[in-house]
């Protein structure tokens, strides 16, 4: 199947009257939050707060936003000591490009060490879901680590 002429992926289960993220929106103007942020051309911001080897979003995870989440795996990679925590309860908007972040930076991790999503948002959820890496990275509560799956 030829994908020339398309301008997007058809995700499965997605009608053609999605929510545009706030930076597509006419009018749209991005915020003043403080923390690690990036505001390009009038988009949302995403604000990073870390604590320790977690780090906790809030806004768009989009293409204009994600250097500043890729900035921060990267140095929680480099750091090599501990699993890598994303609490994506405050995410809003979780583009393809957060997916391809969060499995590269995954794919950096040595066997000893693995990247797991906290609390994530109603979108990171489904997002998730759609390209099957629900299983790989949402981080279960602890009683659940050890389930044999019944």
């Amino acid at each position: 199947m030829s994908m020339e002429g398309q301008s997007s992926f058809p995700w499965p289960g997605v009608g053609t009257s999605t929510r545009q993220p706030s930076h597509l929106r006419p009018g749209a103007r991005g915020s003043d939050r403080a923390g690690a942020e990036c505001s390009a051309g009038g988009s949302a911001a995403l604000v990073l707060h870390r604590e320790g080897q977690a780090l906790r979003l809030v806004g768009e995870v989009d293409l204009a936003t994600c250097h500043t989440l890729i900035t921060a795996l990267d140095a929680l990679v480099a750091k090599g000591t501990g699993d890598v925590v994303l609490d994506c309860s405050g995410v809003t908007f979780f583009g393809a490009i957060g997916v391809d972040a969060i499995v590269r930076a995954s794919d950096r991790l040595d066997s000893s060490r693995r990247l797991a999503i906290r609390n994530p948002s109603p979108i990171v959820r489904r997002v998730l879901g759609i390209v099957h890496l629900s299983e790989q990275f949402v981080d279960a509560p602890d009683d659940a680590h050890h389930s044999t799956g019944d």
